[in-house]
């Protein structure tokens, strides 16, 4: 099922059914059956990027970061609820993006702030106060299984209702509906323990403001739900793609009048698409939408760090100056995939093509692709692009190509042109297709005579 197919169904269930008011222990749970069961059946078709399994040692560490957080809290003024895969280095200092703009802003009028990484932080910055908020991660999965399994599974029978009367008519077999109904279950239980342990750590840490980096991750609806409870501010930072078919942010049709307590306050956009998408139903509930645009390219702006950047890899863009053009693809999995090799090697070879591989791929996958991409063809880089901040390689950069990445954003900030070559990404992008800053083509030779066209290639 394409985003929009799966949008326009659960917008149905939502319209015929009271799954709306189900509430377990002060939680709001229909938001996370909603995200769960469509965040599954986007996995069923879409190339998915495995997250690496962690080390008992990492669990473990993990825990006893929590145990230091609680008994030894840092009061502050402004949290920020972020994952350190979302970071750049720059003049050897390591930056985290939206969370480490949104810290120098507090700073400059005098407040303090606080990064909770929701992983293991491998370099935690000296000059910024940040604690790892994995423990929480671990014991609420934890809890999740136990509690599923003995106590509280059999209990939740709107769940099985769900599944049975709603995702049954999606003719998938009963092992599937059985996992994802066990998932449904289990994601809300994490909620549910994952929300008490954050108010525990926000009582002590005392912040009057409160910001989340994708809200709609089982973490990240446990936090709105705990800042809620204690009355702190909570609002979502777009991280990715948004939009009217994106089914975190378009179409919550049937909110309830007192809202959810698993959404945030409000929210904050990059871009006019996004904020009118998401006012399409929140001005009903009053739920403010900011279009703010993309702070951390505004801060690398702002900074003049942008400078910086290109000083640092200017003897790169030097080395592959005598090209006639220059390509992006942004990946979303661990291959590079059959359209992009064939675009690689039946392109002219005065088309250089740069590689950025998806954040949550490691040094080792990123070699095993750049590799592969060496046996295509001698024309392509893919360490580089993917080490470097994107604003930078967008400006860089004569076109942009790629599956559904939320690349498709950082390429128009720096007015460049992109092309999506899914379903999904035709969906995802469908108010930027209309406005001609991105096109949707899924044939190579299609796609060589756009870059053609556009580098008045031969």
């Amino acid at each position: 099922m394409t985003p929009k197919k799966i949008l326009n169904w659960i917008r149905i269930v939502e319209s015929t059914s009271y799954y709306q008011r189900l509430r377990y222990f002060g939680v709001d749970c229909w938001p996370i059956i909603r995200l769960t069961s469509t965040s599954m059946l986007c996995e069923h078709e879409l190339p998915i990027v495995k997250l690496r399994r962690k080390s008992l040692v990492s669990y473990i560490k993990a825990i006893a970061l929590l145990a230091i957080s609680l008994l030894r809290p840092k009061e502050t003024n402004i949290v920020i609820l972020t994952n350190s895969k979302f970071s750049d280095v720059i003049n050897g200092t390591k930056y985290y993006k939206d969370a480490s703009a949104i810290i120098a802003d507090a700073e400059h009028k005098g407040l303090s702030g606080q990064i909770l990484f929701s992983d293991l932080c491998s370099e935690s910055p000296k000059t910024i106060v940040c604690s790892s908020v994995l423990g929480i991660s671990v014991i609420a999965s934890f809890m999740s299984r136990i509690i599923t399994l003995f106590l509280f599974g059999n209990r939740m029978s709107v769940v099985d209702r769900f599944v049975t009367e709603e995702l049954s008519s999606l003719d998938f077999k009963v092992e599937a509906l059985k996992v994802m109904g066990k998932s449904i279950k289990r994601n809300i239980v994490f909620v549910i323990v994952a929300r008490y342990l954050i108010i525990k750590l926000l009582k002590k840490t005392q912040p009057n403001r409160a910001y989340v980096i994708c809200y709609y991750s089982n973490l990240g609806l446990a936090f709105c739900s705990a800042c809620k409870s204690l009355g702190i501010e909570v609002s979502d930072i777009q991280h990715g793609v948004a939009g009217r078919n994106m089914r975190a942010y378009g179409g919550w049709d049937c909110v309830p009048f007192r809202g959810y307590n698993t959404f945030p306050h409000r929210f904050l956009t990059w871009t006019n698409y996004d904020a009118e998408a998401i006012s399409a139903w929140a001005e009903g509930h009053h739920i403010p939408v900011v279009l703010t645009g993309n702070l951390w390219r505004s801060f690398l702006v702002d900074t003049c760090l942008i400078d910086h950047v290109a000083k640092e890899w200017a003897i790169f863009f030097e080395s592959v100056a005598g090209y006639a053009m220059c390509v992006v693809l942004t990946t979303q999995s661990v291959r590079i995939g059959a359209l992009f090799e064939k675009l690689i090697a039946q392109s002219p070879s005065e088309i250089c093509f740069f590689i950025r591989c998806h954040p949550n791929l490691g040094p080792s996958e990123v070699s095993v692709i750049e590799k592969a991409s060496k046996e295509l063809s001698k024309h392509v880089y893919v360490s580089e692009p993917t080490a470097m901040p994107i604003q930078l390689l967008m400006r860089k950069v004569d076109f942009h190509v790629t599956h559904w990445s939320a690349s498709v954003y950082d390429a128009y900030f720096e007015k460049v042109d992109s092309i999506v070559v899914t379903p999904e990404g035709d969906e995802y992008f469908d108010d930027f297709i209309k406005n001609k800053t991105v096109f949707y083509l899924k044939d190579v030779g299609k796609i060589i005579e756009k870059l053609k066209e556009r580098g008045s290639l031969v």
